[in-house]
């Protein structure tokens, strides 16, 4: 689960868009529309947010997108704050966290926080979810002005601290999940989980031994977003040596966990990038479910 920074929903829309004009274009008779879904996820993060702006009560108020430094995915954010508009008539304001240091007030009486000269209805994360977003005390004093604030945030610092590994882990745990739905619900929804284990117990302890045995079985996770660090293979069997071994401390240990490696089937694709076909490639489907809730 992510719960900051949920990028692609405006590209992944105009991906599927542009796949089913091609269908409609070159594809053989007989070849419908049916096989290719239509996409709603642009609409829906400016709908979530027009919702909390709404709900802030100020007219005169804005949406502050979060950005990092020269964003390169900035296609992506403009989509949705031109559709915020579009739809909704609500302004956004584009602003690192060093900006906000520098130019955004805190009213500590009233808990508004404006931000040059304009009052924030809702503080919406496009960054923060890394050690690179903090460089400096003036971006973590930013955050806290943020979490401090009246305005909505798409996360709060306690709602993105859900997505962690750890806190996956121990919601994986028995008795966690049924503290909110009934046995049969449950049941099912522990069908889907995979193997989650800390390094800081007995249960860990062998799962990390079988892991060494099997290094393609598992994957190790750091608490960080995305997936671009974890560790796989070779990899993380070196990793995990190096956290069992008896120099390591348990705040070490502790910062990963080992999960069971899930292996979706592999299909077949012809692939467009920067212009240049390939073709018979192995690719895997993922499906993204972009979800909000306001409170």
């Amino acid at each position: 689960m992510n719960t900051i920074s949920v990028s692609f929903a405006s590209l992944g829309s105009l991906v599927a868009r542009a796949h089913r004009h091609l269908v409609e274009r070159f594809a053989p008779r007989g070849y419908t529309l049916d096989r290719m879904p239509e996409s709603a996820s642009l609409d829906a993060p400016a709908d979530a947010l027009a919702a909390a702006w709404s709900a802030y009560q100020d007219v005169e108020a804005v949406v502050l997108f979060i950005v990092q430094p020269g964003e390169r995915n900035a296609y992506d954010q403009r989509w949705i704050a031109d559709q915020l508009w579009a739809r909704h008539g609500v302004p956004a304001v584009r602003a690192t966290l060093a900006d906000v240091a520098a130019d955004g007030i805190l009213d500590s009486a009233s808990g508004a926080l404006t931000f040059r000269g304009k009052r924030v209805a809702v503080a919406y994360f496009r960054a923060g979810y890394g050690p690179g977003d903090y460089p400096t005390d003036n971006e973590w004093e930013a955050r806290r002005t943020i979490e401090l604030a009246d305005c909505a945030k798409c996360p709060s610092a306690a709602y993105q601290l859900v997505g962690t590994k750890r806190v996956q882990q121990h919601l994986a745990a028995p008795g966690n999940v049924e503290r909110f739905l009934d046995a049969d619900a449950a049941a099912r929804v522990r069908a889907t989980f995979a193997g989650l284990w800390s390094l800081l117990d007995e249960e860990g302890q062998e799962a990390a031994t079988a892991a060494l045995a099997d290094p393609s079985a598992f994957v190790l996770k750091p608490q960080r977003e995305g997936g671009g660090n974890n560790m796989y293979g070779e990899e993380m069997a070196a990793k995990l040596r190096d956290l069992l071994s008896h120099d390591a401390t348990d705040g070490e240990r502790g910062a990963y966990v080992l999960m069971q490696r899930i292996r979706p089937p592999v299909q077949r694709a012809t692939l467009l990038r920067e212009g240049m076909m390939s073709e018979d490639q192995e690719v895997l489907s993922e499906l993204g479910i972009f979800s909000t809730f306001l409170r």
